[in-house]
């Protein structure tokens, strides 16, 4: 459509803001690493085979808004996954990742060497599991249990199976599973399912077992059994209210120029029911009042609810005299009311560590004033070293005076947590903005240019020369580039894609109600 913008070229060109920025999140929460969800999965618990495969699918599903919203809060990605494992772990009443000890050593190998040798038995189909060991949720419905078959494959054979209580007992925490499997030639995995019974009472993690046995049908083919023909069935009750620690027991570290701390509690071992906890700060050397807004609050977790975000408020303060920094602690604790929480004891307690930023505007060690952004922009160089100012330094304050005085009246950034700065600042960006098009458009008339290369020189050399110092500068003070590459790639994409796309689909939208032709 030659000089003319349609409907469809503007709201595409509009809707790639939004596409993009969809794009971004995704990138950021690691949507497109392809090992992600398998290496979580595979950290969810201690049994093998088929019961983790299924028990990591169950628990990665219940978990994945508590996940989600550690995500968000993440500085570190590596933290963030790591954070994310160990949760999954604890959720599903697993143990901490620990050093093997000797005895869980010659398990592996006596599992590993059941497998060789029934691999390498030729005259005989010889049965078993693929572990001795399986764990399911109590919520898991049916619990999938494998069954190999190694040895002679080119027959047909028959294996024996049945369950047999343990401290799981049969009509109460599961249905009793019995019957012959038929393996056809060359098959050589079979699966049976029981059933595990739900219930809303919390018990201990309860077990029974599984066991093959030979086929002793007359004509049959004669089978074996392998040295892991019995099988242990863990079930991981999830009845339970849970016990709360914080996702992180590390110091955590923050500015003071971060508006708040936040922090991840969650549920452990179980999330049945709504309980109550209570989050209580207390003062170290940093102070209620000076450093952080002292919190003594009851949080409710909903029934399934497994995890919350406590928010601190933070508060700017002056530098410390010394390279000291302030520190407060965050405890959970229980309410001592019915339908009260437990806490972890290893971890209900969360050191939180302020470091002071020098980036935050001050004069003589006290945070700017309104009046006093007015006296900086009316004096050479802020007020500083104004004897030692040059004729550029002159020339250059003098020039820019009436912006600096446009900028003063901006609220100092401290002020309610930066609200009223940001809201008044993005009011003066869209003032200037229009002011500085409407002057651009009258010097190119002046000087004979049109808007179209008033717009691709002047004007975009105006918006962009900015972006380039801001990459410069964050080049120089982050130890990678990525925010400097965010930086451009965003700045001309919202310039192109909402710049653009949202006058055009605006002007365009308008023409064609108003004249169809």
């Amino acid at each position: 459509s030659p000089n003319v913008v349609t409907v469809a070229e503007a709201l595409v060109t509009l809707f790639l803001m939004p596409w993009l920025i969809i794009l971004v999140w995704l990138a950021d929460n690691n949507w497109f690493m392809g090992e992600k969800e398998a290496k979580v999965a595979d950290d969810g618990g201690e049994a093998g085979a088929g019961g983790d495969e299924e028990a990591g699918r169950v628990a990665s599903d219940n978990n994945s808004v508590a996940s989600k919203n550690c995500d968000v809060m993440r500085r570190n990605n590596e933290r963030y996954f790591d954070a994310r494992k160990n949760a999954l772990r604890h959720f599903m009443g697993s143990k901490k990742p620990s050093f093997k000890d000797a005895d869980d050593d010659k398990t592996k190998s006596e599992e590993q060497q059941a497998l060789l040798e029934a691999q390498n038995d030729d005259a005989f189909p010889v049965f078993q599991f693929p572990t001795a060991h399986f764990s399911f949720l109590e919520t898991v419905g049916n619990a999938k249990l494998s069954i190999m078959r190694m040895g002679k494959l080119d027959c047909d054979a028959k294996i024996a199976y049945e369950t047999v209580d343990g401290t799981a007992k049969e009509g109460k925490a599961y249905s009793a599973a019995a019957g012959t499997l038929t393996f056809k030639p060359y098959e050589s995995v079979k699966h049976v399912y029981v059933a595990i019974i739900h219930d809303d009472v919390w018990t201990q993690d309860q077990s029974f077992y599984m066991v093959l046995s030979q086929n002793e049908e007359a004509g049959e083919q004669v089978s074996k059994v392998g040295k892991m023909s019995r099988a242990e069935i863990t079930i991981i009750d999830m009845d339970s209210p849970g016990i709360f620690c914080w996702v992180e027991t590390a110091t955590q570290d923050f500015m003071s120029t971060d508006s708040f701390a936040y922090l991840i509690i969650e549920r452990r071992k179980g999330c049945s029911g709504e309980v109550q906890l209570k989050i209580k700060t207390v003062e170290d050397t940093a102070f209620a009042g000076v450093h952080f807004e002292a919190m003594d609050e009851v949080v409710k977790f909903a029934d399934g609810e497994a995890s919350k975000t406590v928010k601190i408020k933070l508060l700017p303060f002056k530098k410390p005299d010394s390279d000291s920094k302030p520190t407060f602690t965050v405890a959970l604790e229980t309410t001592g009311e019915k339908g009260g929480a437990e806490v972890s004891t290893e971890a209900g307690l969360i050191p939180v560590r302020l470091s002071h930023n020098g980036s935050v505007e001050e004069e003589g060690g006290e945070l700017i004033t309104w009046p006093e952004q007015f006296r900086q922009s009316l004096s050479v160089g802020g007020g500083e070293d104004m004897e030692e100012a040059g004729g550029v330094e002159l020339f250059m304050h003098y020039l820019s005076i009436t912006w600096k005085l446009c900028a003063a009246v901006v609220p100092p950034p401290h002020f309610h947590g930066g609200v009223p700065c940001f809201s008044v600042a993005l009011i003066f960006i869209g003032i200037i903005t229009a002011f500085i098009g409407d002057i651009a458009s009258v010097f190119g008339c002046l000087i004979g240019l049109n808007d179209a290369v008033t717009a691709i020189t002047l004007v975009a050399l105006g918006t962009s020369l900015p972006d380039t110092f801001a990459s410069m500068i964050s080049v120089q003070q982050d130890d990678n580039a990525d925010n400097a590459i965010g930086n451009v790639t965003g700045s001309n994409a919202v310039n192109v894609f909402l710049g653009l796309g949202l006058p055009y689909s605006i002007s365009a939208i308008y023409w064609v109600t108003v004249d169809p032709k």
